[in-house]
């Protein structure tokens, strides 16, 4: 207790940072875990809880009232020392750069090659959201991890939807027994699986995504890796794991609803309405050009209750009415100014003959445009059709998904080498 008219303040004791003696580094505060709040760092006063002291961020160019300064999910501390025994650092963590860590867990004869994932960095590399350091994008780091099992525990052909996906539960949060413990909170996951055979001996191919994590199943690719930039079925890698990758970070398939088959929105997640041709490229790695949609219709919503069949979507720049052209068109070799899909959507100039009856209306005219062929069936409704900005929800999405896999239940050391104990008595009272 204080003397009258003295003041006394209590002080812990001092944190320390551990050393890994296999490399050297220094990873994580020693004592962290243990100081109630995680008030103090080594260096100091830590006011955002994210395991660097205000002078630490200071030095860094960190944000010390921002536990997370790139809005990317991952605290800047685990950025800075690691976290959970993973080396964030080393694997290319940037605390002033969005980041986005992801385990691949495959079957053998589907490895995806290192063609497929530089494919993908370098989309991800190229999307409009800002960072604090400047630069724009994202630094995807995928990460080819276990090689799955070709049987079940009951002995079947293991399959990544029925054995991994459907038993994730989303309420817990729980299940994906192949992701590994030390990755959960930090990174998304994915599984790339042989597709289950049919009978007639080619392989079924499919995906899912959902709250961040994705499966694809397909098919080998050829064992050459000399052709992987030309060879055709490494761009289905590419394109399937970016559709499914989108998914687990929040966009769907209309970007922000589940809405298929939207000719207003130019997006790799619109996969049954958009393929390459539409970008001008072609399904090769060294021809592709799709991307995620960038907002090239957004101002030019599509009421389907009234349809303008002349003028259509007056204003509209000229490079998106050429996408509408590709509507639908899955190779080069179809018209381009029929949609094959649907019933026979038509873009003619400043026309654009929506329920495909060879006219064109003078008045508004209802139609469900989303609703015209097999592949986007959808129960018929007319509806209110908008472009998305996809990096604007991925941005959006990006600083929560991540925490809410592993709800953070306070600082964890980054490598734990020490068991915690119950938080320490305080060491010193001094008196003022």
């Amino acid at each position: 207790m204080a003397k009258s008219g003295y003041l006394s303040r209590t002080l812990y004791h001092k944190v320390e940072r551990q050393v890994d003696p296999a490399t050297g580094r220094q990873y994580d505060l020693r004592n962290v875990a243990l100081v109630p709040y995680w008030t103090y760092s080594s260096y100091g006063y830590d006011s955002d809880l994210d395991g660097l002291s205000n002078y630490e961020e200071l030095l860094l160019g960190t944000a010390p009232q921002n536990n997370d300064t790139d809005a990317d999910g991952l605290y800047d501390g685990w950025e800075v020392y690691g976290h959970n025994w993973v080396d964030y650092p080393a694997l290319g963590a940037d605390p002033l750069h969005k980041d986005i860590f992801l385990e691949l867990d495959y079957h053998a004869a589907v490895k995806p090659s290192q063609a497929v994932l530089t494919k993908l960095t370098e989309l991800w590399a190229t999307l409009d959201i800002p960072n604090p350091d400047g630069v724009q994008g994202i630094a995807l780091h995928p990460i080819l991890d276990d090689v799955l099992p070709e049987t079940n525990a009951q002995g079947a052909e293991y399959d990544c939807k029925t054995d991994h996906y459907d038993v994730w539960d989303r309420d817990t949060r729980t299940g994906w027994p192949y992701f590994d413990a030390i990755h959960r909170g930090g990174f998304y996951y994915g599984q790339v699986c042989l597709g289950p055979l049919k009978s007639d001996g080619s392989r079924q191919t499919g995906g899912g995504g959902w709250e961040g994590g994705f499966y694809i199943k397909i098919s080998p690719t050829n064992s050459d890796p000399d052709d992987d930039m030309t060879e055709r079925m490494q761009h289905s890698y590419y394109q399937m794991i970016a559709h499914e990758l989108g998914h687990a970070v929040g966009l769907l398939h209309g970007g922000y609803e589940g809405m298929p088959c939207k000719p207003n929105y130019h997006s790799v997640m619109n996969g049954e309405a958009y393929t390459e041709v539409s970008w001008g490229g072609t399904n090769t790695l060294a021809g592709s050009r799709m991307d995620y949609s960038r907002g090239e219709f957004v101002g030019f919503p599509l009421d389907e209750t009234a349809l303008h069949e002349y003028p259509a979507l007056p204003g509209l720049p000229a490079s998106a009415r050429n996408v509408l052209t590709f509507f639908g068109v899955n190779t080069p070799t179809r018209p381009t100014d029929v949609n094959p899909i649907k019933t026979g959507f038509r873009v003619s100039g400043s026309w654009i003959d929506w329920n495909g009856d060879s006219s064109y209306a003078g008045t508004p005219i209802a139609f469900d445009i989303t609703n015209a062929g097999s592949e986007c069936a959808t129960p018929v409704r007319l509806q209110f059709l908008e472009d998305a900005i996809d990096s604007d929800i991925i941005r959006a999405a990006l600083p929560v998904n991540v925490k809410s896999r592993a709800p953070f239940d306070g600082p964890h050391p980054a490598f734990p080498f020490k068991t915690p104990t119950a938080p320490p008595e305080p060491c010193m009272t001094e008196v003022l």
